[in-house]
């Protein structure tokens, strides 16, 4: 099967077993009723769809693999199996019964003899021609999202091998499994079962539910709930911060650090959720008007494995006291921090399904995000995951924040303080997306900047989590560390020098040394990726002027620093030149409750914290009054 994106491009190739055998009256029920609902939920009469249930049978010999395929698929064979809508342009029926009695062509993906299409299906009825051929492509795409079979004699039979899809689709191996595993010792910690697409539904509408409830719930209300929650994180950080630790390494003074500043974040919407929601009024022809603030609903929180609290306790506090509902989609990989976050805002007070954690694997969410009753989407991630939910959100026609990755440069001029501007990269052990992780160094200062540099990064311990002398813990997941290896590989085959570390360590685990790479320049990894662990990479430059023009040199737009000892030249390029959401003079970037964060490129859109982030899951609605 092909999966055509919306703009006619193909996103994806399914490869499924071929095999004939009978199908059992359990496998044509399972099959039936899963189209079925999928037409309910996309507002097919149900009448129609008792019909179609009373009337559709299966041949003995019907492909069984053909169920296998849909998953992704499932609402668009519905709604051709219930519309009695054209198919690819074509007039003519197309029900289930002409897949009866089929024989298929397997062809090689590759093969151009056959258009890249891996099946053509061979209806086996008497009197028929075979087909000479596949369709034109093009005449496909035109019939819009819509299954397209082959023609026979000027009608349209049999079943599909292309698929309008309304998003691109995960590759299969984005599959998730929510298992949490020691990064320093390998060890397994817990393994949790994938919500199941009906619970997820079951959630969404407690979610909404809970909403309705909420919504109109006085600020002095919300804020108490807030301020409960910030006092739950500060009994609790010891419990939390070894949580994070065991899950995906973070050194435990950091991790304490992190309950500390969720808690920040809670007592700062507690305090300033109000006015900042309050309504703000226009002196127009009306006697009365003015524009207030009112929240959506359901808001997805799709979060990453590195910042486990801070960035859903980011996401979900403002929502919450905006009037939002949230539910959580976290990280496979951190799920003990998924539930006790859960358990948090229960136990802090708010109403039963207003914030909840979901167990929900790559289809789910999808399916989440295409619910009617969830009104907004989140995400922090990779700019590959904000590509697809974006698109996915917006074929649904849904407001998207979205905080990606980030390959932050950070300027060190000629009057730079050397001792200061050597910190920032090592922190959670490199894996922040506002790190400093290219070093811009102008001539001049470049080899006192390098000294400095390596003696720091050598200075970092990297050991157990647990030791509070540990500055390096290990990386997350070991498929993150070999990724990281091999970009620091690829940089040195390309030229760049490995001045510090660079060598996977032996043993079980995640470990990564503190690594410096020199002499990093343009097509290399280390120039144009983001190197997301304790890597940093030296680029040369001449002056000021290129340094600004490399450090703009990147898809990502998140945060950037400059060191110099003039503040007013600092805040020039920091302010006017530098193309980043989060400029920083003489500091490492860091987020702040009371400033706005997010990006620009491929970073991302949107902004969390600060009003501006309280405003984002709002609906900003005039009212005029005469």
């Amino acid at each position: 099967f092909e999966v055509w994106g919306p703009d006619g491009s193909l996103q994806r190739v399914i490869t499924l077993p071929f095999e004939t055998k009978p199908v059992t009256e359990r496998d044509q029920r399972v099959f039936l009723d899963a189209i079925a609902d999928a037409a309910r939920q996309q507002g097919a009469p149900q009448q129609a769809v008792e019909q179609f249930l009373q009337q559709a049978s299966f041949a003995d010999n019907y492909p069984a693999f053909v169920s296998l395929a849909l998953g992704p698929m499932q609402s668009v064979w519905a709604q051709r199996f219930l519309s009695g809508d054209e198919l690819a342009g074509e007039e003519g029926t197309f029900n289930i019964q002409d897949l009866g009695s089929s024989t298929w062509d397997v062809f090689d993906a590759e093969d151009p003899r056959h258009g890249g299409s891996l099946l053509r299906h061979r209806p086996g009825r008497a009197g028929r021609p075979e087909p000479e051929g596949l369709p034109d492509r093009d005449g496909l795409r035109q019939g819009g999202p819509a299954l397209a079979g082959l023609r026979e004699t000027g009608r349209l039979t049999g079943a599909a091998t292309r698929v309008v899809a309304p998003v691109p689709l995960p590759p299969p191996d984005a599959a998730m499994s929510f298992t949490a595993v020691n990064p320093a010792t390998g060890e397994t910690l817990s393994t949790h079962d994938d919500i199941a697409p009906e619970e997820a539904v079951r959630a969404v509408e407690r979610a909404h539910a809970a909403h309705l409830a909420w919504r109109d719930t006085s600020f002095a209300e919300r804020s108490e709930r807030l301020t409960v929650l910030g006092g739950l994180l500060r009994a609790r950080t010891a419990e939390f911060a070894r949580l994070m630790s065991l899950e995906m390494g973070k050194p435990l003074e950091q991790a304490r650090a992190e309950v500390e500043k969720c808690a920040w974040v809670a007592d700062y919407y507690a305090e300033h959720a109000e006015a900042m929601l309050a309504p703000v009024t226009a002196d127009t022809d009306a006697s009365r008007s003015y524009w207030t603030y009112r929240p959506l609903g359901v808001i997805l929180g799709i979060m990453p494995w590195n910042f486990p609290f801070w960035q859903v306790i980011r996401f979900a506090t403002p929502a919450l006291a905006a009037g939002n509902a949230a539910l959580l989609k976290h990280a496979p990989s951190v799920p003990g921090c998924a539930l006790s976050l859960e358990r948090l805002y229960h136990d802090a007070g708010f109403p039963r399904g207003l914030f909840q954690n979901l167990f929900a694997d790559t289809d789910a969410t999808g399916d989440l995000i295409d619910h009617p009753l969830v009104q907004g989407v989140s995400l922090t991630g990779s700019v590959r995951a904000g590509k697809i939910v974006a698109a996915r959100a917006g074929a649904a026609i849904k407001k998207c924040v979205l905080e990606l990755g980030g390959s932050d440069p950070s300027i060190v001029l000629a009057d730079a303080d050397l001792d200061a501007c050597v910190f920032g990269r090592l922190l959670n052990t490199g894996q922040s997306c506002i790190a400093a992780k290219r070093f811009v160094v102008v001539d001049g200062v470049r080899e006192a900047f390098i000294e400095k540099l390596l003696t720091h990064m050598a200075a970092a311990t990297m050991g157990d989590p647990f030791d509070a002398n540990t500055v390096i813990g290990p990386m997350a997941r070991v498929d993150l560390r070999d990724a990281l290896h091999d970009q620091v590989q690829r940089s040195v085959a390309a030229g760049a020098t490995l001045a510090l570390g660079g060598k996977v360590p032996d043993g079980p685990g995640a470990w990564y040394p503190p690594t410096v790479l020199t002499d990093v320049g343009p097509g290399m990894p280390a120039y144009s990726e983001e190197l997301f662990g304790p890597v940093a990479s030296v680029i040369p430059v001449t002056d000021a002027a290129e340094a600004i023009t490399v450090a703009n040199d990147t898809r990502f737009g998140l945060g950037a620093s400059v060191y110099t000892g003039d503040a007013r030249l600092g805040e020039r390029i920091a302010a006017d030149l530098l193309d980043a959401g989060n400029c920083f003079v003489n500091g490492i970037v860091k987020s702040d409750p009371r400033l706005p964060f997010g990006g620009v490129k491929e970073s991302g859109y949107g902004r969390e914290l600060s009003p501006l982030g309280i405003l984002e899951f709002t609906n900003v609605k005039t009212v005029w009054v005469k």
